[in-house]
């Protein structure tokens, strides 16, 4: 970068938050939407418009119109992502699952439902000891599904991607249905 190009970055750093201001939705609680994550993709693109300009308009035209595309861009890829991760979490068990798969992804609030939640949790809590490293992660996410949580939630708790979580739910699923004692308080209840 030469030095007229970064003068006119300097000069046009409030581009960035003005397009942030007015083109933006600003959201702390979905990752890559908090206002430090939008002005650091805004400061790239001022960035890349300083690289790209040709003089043929003013220099604060320009940035403010690739500022906001790049923007929005970002926002419509983070919200691509949300819907695959949404779309993956609601997927509805096969038939032939077998029940403890039922009441993980089970939202009925009765009294039987809560209570059996409740014996889960307390199985969850004593087959714990048992695992280690990826497994133990699972379970304990689980652990965090069953008391509400979205996958994104817990994610952002572990300051991992979503679609790592998942792969630590899945690994734990796994070794839970190969685990005689815990399948045996769903096979009570089914």
């Amino acid at each position: 970068m030469n030095s007229f190009q970064e003068d006119i970055i300097t000069d046009n750093m409030d581009v960035v938050k003005w397009s942030i201001y007015y083109n933006i939705g600003v959201n702390e609680q979905i990752q890559g939407l908090g206002y430090e994550d939008l002005y650091q993709v805004g400061c790239l693109a001022l960035c890349e418009a300083a690289e790209t300009y040709d003089k043929s308009t003013k220099f604060r035209t320009y940035a403010k119109t690739v500022v906001r595309n790049r923007l929005i861009d970002h926002c419509r890829a983070i919200k691509r992502r949300q819907d695959k991760i949404y779309y993956l979490e609601s997927q509805i068990p096969d038939a032939d699952e077998k029940c403890y798969a039922k009441v993980m992804s089970s939202t009925d609030e009765s009294i039987d439902s809560q209570i059996y939640m409740t014996q889960v949790e307390d199985m969850l809590q004593k087959t714990k000891s048992k695992y280690s490293g990826v497994t133990l992660k699972g379970i304990e996410a689980i652990e965090f599904k069953l008391k509400g949580y979205s996958g994104i939630e817990i994610a952002v708790l572990y300051g991992v991607k979503p679609n790592l979580l998942g792969a630590w739910i899945s690994r734990a699923k796994q070794k839970l249905r190969q685990d005689d004692d815990f399948m045996a308080v769903f096979s009570e209840q089914c």
